[in-house]
């Protein structure tokens, strides 16, 4: 039996595995975007920037828990937030922001 993370449907080996401080970063930007839904600021919160952080911090863990049934469902929800952020995304670079908010989108 093969138990490559490709065969449990996580396909993370094909994407950059992010350092601890990019996942710190990443970490950082979920919550701002769920601060900023608190506060009903929805329209300030790239979703597919966001989307790419937490596939990146949930891809961590599912090779925490690669070869058991809770690492294939971690990497299925990896799987889904990347093809999110992919289809949703204003940018081509993962985690290279600080800041959940579309400051791309405000008017100049």
């Amino acid at each position: 039996m093969d138990s490559s993370p490709a065969s449990h449907g996580n396909n993370s080996t094909n994407h950059h595995r992010p350092s601890s401080s990019e996942l710190i970063s990443n970490a950082k930007m979920v919550a701002d975007a769920a601060k900023s839904s608190l506060r009903h600021e929805r329209h300030k919160v790239d979703k597919g920037r966001v989307a790419g952080a937490a596939a990146n911090l949930v891809g961590a863990a599912s090779r925490k828990f690669e070869g058991r049934r809770l690492g294939r469902y971690l990497g299925k929800a990896e799987n889904f937030l990347r093809h999110y952020h992919s289809s949703h995304s204003t940018t081509t670079t993962a985690g290279s922001s600080h800041s959940a908010t579309a400051t791309s989108q405000s008017s100049s």
